[in-house]
């Protein structure tokens, strides 16, 4: 790869015209807002913590112990299971090792988008089912729910092994256009946002810039992102995630860190087409 190559995107994207660069560096330079800011301890507790996502092209679960021990993890590569959710949940929790109870059940975790509508639709019916069922049982009046979006998720996947400051996590539509928003430090650089590929690739250039040379991808939609869309930037510049696992993105949550999660009446808000609905 020739190196003017790279550069030669940006000129490409200047000489079109888009706005979206001064919308970037007014995202770059507000303070970072949103749930993201900071680090909000919850207590450990006693008790299990089911933790899942049905929204990426990878349905996974995982079923944690106290805070910290992993009794079962799983994934399917299926995205067509979705829709059989409750009974996917059902078979790992009947084969996980301990003395599991749903009586035990202290916290419930899950992807509430976006991604497949109908992993969606599955995810909030269950979380729901779950916290209707419980609802004054044993140990239901503690239940409590947290979710995260499919950016976050993959943020929260992938951002422990990368050293760098920005992270960029993307979602794929299918739709002629990407889902992506920006992570610094640790906290979410402003809203997602629909980009078009010329957007992507801009944005792609300032978050490089910006990281002194360095950016993190993760998510569903980044490996056809770099095949089709990203493919004149030095890979070297660009450090790979994937999808990641419930395992991922609840281990923070049982150890501690409720951060980023949103919780309560809020996890239940549902993310479709980038945008809450």
């Amino acid at each position: 790869m020739p190196p003017s190559s790279f550069y030669m995107v940006k000129r490409n994207l200047q000489v079109k015209g888009i706005e979206q660069k001064k919308m970037f560096f007014s995202r770059l330079t507000q303070r970072t807002k949103g749930k993201g800011q900071g680090r909000r301890d919850i207590s450990p507790v006693e008790g299990y913590t089911l933790a899942f996502d049905a929204c990426s092209s990878r349905i996974s679960f995982c079923l944690w112990e106290g805070d910290g021990v992993s009794l079962c993890q799983s994934s399917y590569d299926e995205e067509s299971l979705a829709e059989d959710l409750p009974f996917l949940l059902a078979c790992e929790i009947a084969r996980a090792d301990g003395d599991f109870s749903y009586r035990s059940l202290r916290r419930i975790c899950f992807v509430r988008g976006p991604g497949s509508y109908t992993g969606l639709r599955a995810s909030l019916s269950v979380a729901r089912g779950f916290r209707l069922a419980c609802r004054g049982g044993g140990g239901g009046g503690g239940l409590e729910l947290y979710s995260v979006t499919s950016f976050e998720a993959g943020f929260l996947s992938f951002g422990a092994d990368w050293g760098g400051e920005y992270v960029l996590s993307l979602v794929e539509s299918f739709r002629g256009v990407w889902y992506g928003q920006a992570f610094v430090r640790g906290n979410a650089l402003g809203d997602a946002s629909v980009l078009g590929d010329d957007a992507l690739r801009l944005w792609v250039f300032e978050l490089l810039e910006a990281g002194g040379g360095e950016l993190g991808l993760c998510g569903g939609g980044v490996e056809r992102a770099c095949a089709e869309v990203l493919g004149s930037f030095p890979r070297e510049k660009l450090k790979i995630g994937g999808v990641g696992s419930a395992c991922d993105f609840s281990r923070p949550l049982v150890r501690g860190d409720g951060g980023i999660y949103e919780r309560g009446e809020g996890a239940l808000q549902p993310i479709y087409m980038g945008k809450p609905v």
